[in-house]
């Protein structure tokens, strides 16, 4: 029987097509998708199942892309210089999604479509979201989704090919209604192939990167000892802790702030930039991706610019807090961290500055 449920934007790795550059039409050609399955995990329960685009014309819809969609940076859809073009035609051609995009003739956007042309930026990356799944379920298999309508938002240029089993982006009042049909057995399911990787074969890459320790996934930590003391001293007042629990209470809150200074000082790094670098470390994907050296440089920058810019009250007033995100998104852009895990990245973030913010102001 089917049944409605709430489903994010997600998003795939695709590829500009190598020699479809025009210079001076300023346009380059990509395969956006094809349709190919992939391991996800689903959001609400956490649990793996392999998602199959069908590229069936009459399952896609594909107005938003020939409406004028933005070719966007990253998926940066909170400012407009992250605007690099805009989507000229789209369409779908032997079981391929396709599309010709049109790069800005911005000062700013000329490297970006150099980059495009001398096959040095290879990497795009389309949002877009499912009204309706069909679903095949049997025992001892991984359940298979194959959506049968969706559709394509925007495209970007991402520095990183996402990895498609990591394909949400999570963002505030980004989900939308998705119908569930469930399917008994895999009869009706002929054209779904074995899980891969969906991005079209690239050069190989022959500069290496030491593979560096990860570290063990941890959760992320208050930072400053008088803002982490509010809730136990509020459950104290509203008689939800005796005084004895709030003396323990206190006693770890004592001991965890002693371990994050400790673990701060065998990382190189002090108590603030620790708390930024938990908050990029959050999902171990990105410490696989980028190394945990990377992330110590990026919350070293992230602390000097976020206390630099940060006021007084910039956590009460909307357009300092968009100043703010779009200062550390710019940051983590620059870094190449996966576009898929910034939106969550910059939201805790921003919670430890908020958090650190007092602290600042007496410095």
């Amino acid at each position: 029987m089917p049944k409605m449920v709430e489903m994010p934007m997600q998003i795939r790795s695709a590829n500009f097509v190598s020699g479809t550059a025009n210079a001076e039409a300023r346009t380059v050609d990509m395969i956006w998708s094809t349709g190919a399955t992939v391991r996800r995990r689903d959001w609400v329960t956490g649990q793996s199942y392999d998602e199959t685009l069908s590229m069936n014309p009459s399952c896609v819809d594909l107005s938003r892309l020939n409406g004028g969609a933005p070719l966007l940076d990253s998926h940066d859809a909170s400012a407009l210089d992250s605007i690099l073009g805009v989507v000229e035609r789209a369409w779908i051609e032997g079981g391929m999604g396709r599309a010709t995009v049109r790069f800005s003739s911005r000062e700013d956007v000329a490297p970006i479509f150099k980059d495009v042309q001398d096959g040095i930026l290879r990497n795009v990356s389309v949002g877009y979201t499912v009204r309706k799944y069909e679903l095949t379920e049997e025992a001892g298999k991984v359940p298979h989704w194959r959506a049968v309508e969706w559709t394509p938002l925007e495209l970007s240029a991402v520095p990183l090919g996402a990895d498609p089993g990591a394909g949400f982006r999570a963002q505030e009042n980004s989900t939308n209604p998705c119908q569930m049909i469930y399917i008994r057995g895999a009869a009706t399911m002929a054209d779904i192939a074995p899980p891969k990787d969906e991005v079209a074969p690239a050069e190989p890459i022959t500069q290496a990167r030491a593979i560096e320790p990860v570290p063990q996934a941890r959760a992320i930590e208050p930072v400053p000892q008088a803002r982490a003391t509010e809730p136990i001293i509020i459950r104290y007042h509203t008689n939800a802790l005796s005084t004895v629990e709030v003396l323990q209470e206190l006693i770890q809150l004592a001991k965890d702030i002693r371990a994050a200074r400790q673990r701060g000082e065998e990382e190189g790094l002090s108590e603030d930039e620790i708390a930024f670098y938990d908050a990029l470390a959050e999902n171990e994907s990105a410490v696989q991706v980028m190394g945990s050296n990377m992330l110590k440089v990026i919350a070293h920058e992230l602390l000097k610019n976020l206390q630099q810019n940060a006021t007084v009250d910039w956590s009460h007033r909307e357009s300092a807090r968009a100043r703010m995100r779009v200062l550390v998104k710019r940051i983590l852009r620059k870094y190449g961290y996966p576009p898929d895990l910034q939106d969550v990245a910059v939201q805790t973030v921003l919670q430890q500055a908020e958090a650190l913010s007092a602290k600042w102001a007496t410095v």
